[in-house]
C-alpha cells in the first residue's frame, strides 16, 4: 500500500481550509469533553474490492484543535495535529526501512474540527441540525461544513438513552460522506478529562524517516 492509499484509511483526514478559524471557542458547551481518549474499531467497504476494510487504534482530543490519532492495526500509521502544525506518519512495513511523514500548516488537513464543531452539542446550532431518534441521533451538517469536512452526516449510537447524552456513553459513530463512503467508528472504550501535555501534540520524526511537505 503506497503513502497517499495508506491515508485515506484515516477517516478523519479531511483536505480544505478551516472553516472554523474564525469562530470563538464554543465555551459553555460540554458535550464533547476538554481532552479525551477512545479506543476504536474503523470498518468501511473498499471502493475498489467492495471488501470491508477494518483497523484499530484510538484517538486522543485536546480542545481546541489539538489531536492525536494512531492507527495500531493492520499497519501503524499516525496523525497528529495542533493549531500550527499537521503531521501525517506511516511506519516501515520492515524494520531498517525508512518511514514517511507529510508535513503541513494545519488549515490544509483539519482532523480535529469534527470534535472542535461537535462540542455545541447535540442540538440544533449553526453548524448543523439534530434529529432524535432515541438513543440515536442524527447530525445534519450545513452545506458550508460540508463543503470543508465532505461529510454530509454523522449517526451517533449511544449505549444508554439518557435525557442528556454523555459522550462517554457513545457506541460507535457512522460517518457519511458527501461521495457515499459510510465509515463506521466502534469504540471500546472513552475516557474523558485526561492531562494531557501539549507537547503530546507535536510529532516526534524518528529518525531514517522521508520527510514530504
Amino acid at each position: 500500500m503506497d503513502f497517499s492509499a495508506k491515508f485515506f484509511i484515516i477517516f478523519f483526514a479531511f483536505f480544505g481550509s478551516n472553516c472554523f478559524a474564525n469562530k470563538k471557542p464554543l465555551k459553555g458547551r460540554d458535550f464533547i469533553p476538554n481532552t479525551f481518549k477512545a479506543y476504536f474499531k474503523q470498518s468501511y467497504k473498499s471502493s475498489l474490492s467492495g471488501k470491508e476494510k477494518v483497523t484499530k487504534g484510538y484517538i486522543e482530543y485536546f480542545y481546541p484543535g489539538r489531536v492525536r490519532f494512531e492507527v495500531t492495526s493492520p499497519d501503524k500509521t499516525i496523525f497528529v495535529s495542533n493549531p500550527q502544525t499537521t503531521w501525517y506518519y506511516n511506519a516501515p512495513f520492515i524494520d531498517g526501512e525508512p518511514g514517511e511523514v507529510l508535513i503541513k500548516k494545519t488549515g490544509k488537513m483539519v482532523i480535529s474540527k469534527f470534535f472542535d464543531v461537535l462540542k455545541a452539542g447535540l442540538k440544533d446550532n449553526e453548524f448543523y441540525k439534530v434529529k432524535n431518534k432515541k438513543n440515536l441521533y442524527e447530525v445534519n451538517f450545513s452545506k458550508s461544513v460540508m463543503s470543508e469536512i465532505g461529510i454530509k452526516k454523522s449517526i451517533l449510537n449511544f449505549k444508554e438513552n439518557e435525557a442528556v447524552p454523555k459522550f462517554r456513553n457513545v457506541s460507535y459513530i457512522d460517518l457519511h460522506y458527501t461521495d457515499k463512503r459510510i465509515v463506521k467508528m466502534t469504540f471500546s472504550k472513552i475516557e474523558e478529562s485526561l492531562a494531557f501535555a501539549k507537547s503530546r501534540f507535536v510529532f516526534k520524526v524518528p529518525e531514517n524517516t522521508q520527510i514530504s511537505k
